[in-house]
C-alpha cells in the first residue's frame, strides 16, 4: 500500500511452454511460471502492468533451475520496492537478479546481478548474491539485499550485502 492510496499486486503467471524450443531436451509441455506486478489505483484501476514474460527470456534463470523439467518457475518475483514517483526495483529469486524498472514505461533501466549483470561489483563480494529476497533502497542511496545464500557451497549461509551502485560507471561497490 502506498501512501497516495495505491497498491502493488504480485502474482505467478503459469503458462503452458514447448520448451523444446527453447533448450535441448526440454518439455514440449512445460508450465513456466513468469511474474507480473500491477499497481492499483484506489479505485483498483490497473495503472501499471508489468510482465516477466515481455522482458526477461526463461533461459535468464538461474543454472539451478532444471529448463528440461516439468515445472519451471524462472523469475520467482519476491520484492517491489518504490523507489520514486518514476522507478521502482525488483527481485527476482531464481534468477538472482534486482531489477530496476521505470514506473510509467515498465522498461528496464537496469539490470544487477544475475545472467543478464550490467554491473562490474567491486570490493570483496566474490560469492554474489543469491536466491535474493528484501532488495530495498536505503536512506543513504545504496541498496541492501538479504542473501538467502543457498546456492552457496557448504557452509550455506545468509548475508545482506549493502551495494553503493555508480549508475554512470555501472559499478555496484560492496
Amino acid at each position: 500500500m502506498l501512501d497516495n492510496g495505491h497498491s502493488f499486486v504480485m502474482a505467478y503467471d503459469a503458462q503452458l511452454v514447448d520448451m523444446s524450443q527453447v533448450v535441448p531436451g526440454g518439455n514440449p509441455e512445460a508450465i513456466v511460471t513468469g511474474f507480473v506486478l500491477q499497481e492499483l489505483d484506489m479505485s483498483r484501476n490497473v495503472v501499471l502492468q508489468w510482465r516477466s514474460w515481455d522482458h526477461f527470456e526463461i533461459t535468464e534463470t538461474g543454472p539451478e533451475i532444471d529448463l528440461t523439467g516439468e515445472h519451471i518457475d524462472y523469475v520467482h518475483g519476491n520484492t517491489i520496492e518504490v523507489e520514486s514517483d518514476t522507478s521502482i526495483l525488483i527481485s527476482s529469486r531464481n534468477m538472482h537478479e534486482v531489477t530496476k524498472i521505470h514506473r510509467n514505461t515498465g522498461e528496464i533501466i537496469w539490470r544487477l546481478g544475475g545472467s543478464q549483470n550490467q554491473f562490474t561489483f567491486l570490493g570483496a563480494d566474490t560469492l554474489r548474491f543469491n536466491r535474493q529476497h528484501d532488495s530495498r533502497r536505503q536512506s543513504t542511496g545504496e541498496i541492501s539485499i538479504f542473501d538467502n545464500g543457498t546456492t552457496r557451497p557448504e557452509p550455506q549461509f545468509s548475508s545482506v550485502p549493502v551495494f553503493d551502485l555508480d549508475t554512470e560507471e555501472m559499478t555496484a561497490t560492496l
